[in-house]
């Protein structure tokens, strides 16, 4: 079961539930994205880690008010080639309302993300991001990861630019 994380009294970090949705398509859903109600529903079902697959969404809670959603599963993506016999948890996502952004709020969900792995006895993060946002690319390496090869075969991936990135915890 997840804890619920705060951070001076400051932020809350926390599964997102049905009750969110609104806040959450307001804040991040449009039609070209993944973010929709039917979408979110889905992502709201998998409340814990047991399940293969299982994409959770949780939620950054600033002053009653959501500023932020995280996406994680627990196994990295088939199209990465990732070796998945090493448990891990996988980063889909970090995204916070741009009122909010470099006040440390992503830092903290991506804290969060560890402790989680690391309450599962898993050592190992891994997420994947845009190779030509340096900033991005930057910033997850301040946070403990490494861009690691892309060994796979699949020229339509290598063709998008992204790097893999891993965090040994």
């Amino acid at each position: 079961m997840v804890q619920e994380f705060r951070r001076s009294n400051e932020i809350l970090i926390r599964q997102a539930n049905e009750e969110d949705i609104p806040n959450l398509l307001k804040s991040f859903g449009d039609k070209d994205s993944p973010f929709t109600k039917e979408n979110y529903l889905r992502y709201i079902s998998t409340t814990d880690w047991s399940k293969e697959k299982s994409l959770r969404l949780f939620v950054l809670v600033l002053e009653n008010e959501i500023i932020g959603q995280m996406m994680a599963m627990n196994i990295t993506p088939r199209y990465l080639e990732c070796d998945n016999s090493i448990p891990n948890l996988y980063l889909s996502g970090i995204r916070v309302i741009v009122s909010e952004m470099k006040k440390g709020f992503a830092t903290e969900a991506l804290q969060f993300l560890k402790q989680e792995a690391l309450n599962q006895n898993i050592h190992l993060v891994r997420l994947e991001c845009d190779g030509k946002k340096e900033w991005l690319v930057n910033w997850y390496i301040r946070n403990g990861f490494q861009i690691v090869p892309y060994t796979g075969d699949n020229e339509d991936f290598k063709a998008t630019g992204q790097v893999i990135m891993e965090c040994q915890l």
